[in-house]
């Protein structure tokens, strides 16, 4: 780690070194979660109790990520690139604040894995693939969300979600779920653009929400993409012009190019040799991103130091943080331009449709 990593001890107690002798019942789960639904901004005991346990419990998913990470690497999935990441507090909590909130035991995306496949044909490749998946991890029963097609995602996104379960023999981590997410090259450069928007312009895109123009700017880029991957789709021609339009009025190309000009600082902290896991710190209003890296070993380090920068920066919404497992940096950046406010792949994809 870096000599510049803080004090832990200072913020202890929200702090959870993993005890995986000590998994959180399934009472204090839910009750941890009944708390935080209720209390987001509170520092009283119950709520300070509260936030330990689900950091105890996140903890406990990233060995297990890890493990189906692995599995992952030995399947015969030419060109792909997978990643994966853990759910930060402020999104478990924004799922534990909605009206039909699930309990805290019973999220399925604490754990997030993604595979970027090259072309269409690849991603459902992909999926036949892991039918060959060791047997510790199962598909849930929850049906695979299959958005590959227009017109499948209300928002424009297409990829596949499919949720595994933990079948193994170890007890702390039984019934713990991942979320793997399969996406190709072009449909990830769309999600990616998706949430640059966002981030400079503080709308709501990807949770389905925003304004007009750009939400239907977004669909209609999403169909034309389809019609590059996919046999015999075409875009219709007034959805072209409308592309076209909307591409002028909105200044779309100018703006993403700017916005990856405006990401020049850039500074690393940790493992310079075989790291196992980063944390990405996005900055969008002093335009700077931090990145911070660890060994296999320094996983409880991760863990912490990510817990440290979601509480130093709980309200100051202009900084996202993620922590993410990734065999090399070449492999993060691929699979989180967003944090880089790299387009170029969209950019491309898009001038060339457009000529």
């Amino acid at each position: 780690m870096s000599p510049s990593s803080p004090d832990y001890s200072e913020w202890e107690p929200l702090t959870v070194e993993v005890d995986f002798d000590a998994r959180p019942s399934n009472s204090q789960l839910k009750k941890a979660g009944t708390i935080l639904s209720k209390n987001f901004d509170s520092t009283d005991d119950d709520h300070q109790s509260a936030l330990s346990i689900l950091n105890h419990w996140r903890g406990l998913h990233l060995p297990l990520l890890r493990s189906f990470m692995l599995k992952l690497t030995k399947l015969d999935i030419e060109e792909a690139i997978p990643v994966s990441r853990i759910k930060r507090v402020a999104s478990i909590l924004a799922k534990l604040q909605r009206p039909n909130r699930p309990a805290l035991n019973r999220l399925e995306d604490i754990a997030g894995a993604r595979i970027i496949a090259p072309s269409f044909d690849n991603v459902l490749e992909v999926k036949e693939a892991l039918s060959g998946i060791d047997s510790e991890f199962i598909p849930s029963s929850r049906p695979t969300r299959d958005y590959m097609y227009p017109e499948s995602h209300d928002t424009g996104y297409r990829g596949i979600h499919v949720i595994y379960q933990y079948n193994g023999k170890e007890t702390c981590f039984k019934n713990l779920h991942i979320e793997l997410q399969i996406r190709s090259k072009i449909q990830h450069a769309w999600a990616t653009a998706v949430e640059i928007i966002d981030t400079f312009t503080g709308q709501t895109l990807k949770a389905g929400t925003g304004e007009p123009e750009w939400q239907n700017f977004f669909l209609l880029v999403s169909n034309a993409f389809a019609s590059i991957e996919i046999e015999d789709y075409q875009l219709e021609k007034k959805d072209y012009e409308g592309l076209r339009k909307l591409c002028s009025k909105l200044d779309i190309l100018n703006r993403l190019r700017a916005f990856s000009q405006l990401i020049k600082q850039k500074k690393e902290f940790g493992k310079e040799e075989d790291p196992s896991y980063f944390i990405l710190s996005l900055d969008s209003d002093e335009k700077s991103i931090h990145l911070y890296s660890f060994s296999q070993e320094e996983v409880n380090d991760a863990q912490k130091h990510y817990e440290y920068l979601e509480i130093e920066n709980r309200a100051n919404y202009n900084v996202d943080v993620v922590l993410v497992s990734s065999s090399s940096l070449y492999d993060l950046k691929s699979a989180y331009p967003n944090y880089f406010a790299d387009t170029n792949h969209f950019i491309e994809t898009l001038t060339q449709f457009l000529v």
